[in-house]
């Protein structure tokens, strides 16, 4: 996982949908990207090819990492981290099945606690929404996982026959005055409910009612502004956790 003549590593986080590709100069995140599976190379293209420290991996589609890990090492030379329970994150996973937990959920873990040094919970909102609970001892203990807003709007649009894809635009307010504005107000509010409802009593259940909550995601931009619980955006969480990950196994 060594290797290069610098500092430059390269941070993979690979969703059911995309690749959030990553690229840190040191603590620097200077790139942050999504890609189709098989577009990670050309993002990172114009990285000289010997520039590379390392690399890390998170990945929640198993079927797709052979690729993936080929395509790591054809682009800075090295063997990639890939990230699961057994990897040292600073947390500890106190989870019933360790091995089950997706390398995601344990990256955003690390992250968030590496920010905060306590009792935190981390919305991860993109083809599925996860919940990620890290508890004020430092140690992941689970959360919740519902179905995102883009497949739910894919499946409600397939079992109906007169619903029209209403897009991503905002809805003008939480009573449409038409179907599209009706659909576009349930998307939008019905999803900040729900994450809403999961980040309270998540917080709770920690013993931190008031926070911190963070939000991340591919479609963590679009729902934040209808979320009532308090968060901050932190785009690149799950990237961190991957940096954080890698020097803790290379030590730099």
């Amino acid at each position: 996982m060594t290797g290069g003549n610098r500092n430059r590593v390269l941070a993979l986080d690979a969703g059911n949908t995309t690749v959030t590709v990553g690229v840190f100069e040191g603590e620097d995140l200077v790139l942050l990207e999504r890609a189709p599976h098989d577009g990670v190379a050309e993002r990172v293209s114009h990285f000289p090819p010997d520039a590379w420290a390392g690399a890390a991996l998170a990945s929640v589609t198993p079927s797709r990492n052979s690729a993936l890990i080929d395509a790591v090492r054809a682009i800075t030379g090295t063997e990639p981290l890939v990230l699961d329970h057994r990897t040292d994150l600073g947390v500890a996973v106190c989870v019933t099945r360790p091995a089950a937990t997706g390398a995601d959920r344990l990256a955003n873990a690390a992250a968030a606690w590496e920010r905060e040094k306590r009792a935190v919970v981390v919305a991860d909102v993109g083809t599925a929404v996860s919940i990620t609970a890290v508890d004020r001892e430092g140690r992941y203990v689970g959360g919740a996982i519902a179905p995102g807003p883009d497949i739910s709007r894919a499946a409600l649009l397939a079992r109906t026959e007169r619903l029209v894809d209403p897009g991503t635009e905002p809805p003008g307010g939480v009573i449409g005055a038409d179907t599209v504005a009706a659909l576009r107000a349930g998307m939008s509010y019905g999803f900040a409910g729900l994450v809403d409802r999961l980040l309270s009593e998540t917080l709770e259940a920690l013993g931190a009612p008031d926070g911190p909550a963070l939000l991340t995601g591919g479609q963590a931009a679009w729902l934040s502004p209808f979320l009532r619980v308090p968060h901050v955006q932190v785009p690149e969480l799950t990237l961190i956790g991957l940096r954080i990950a890698l020097r803790r196994a290379t030590g730099g």
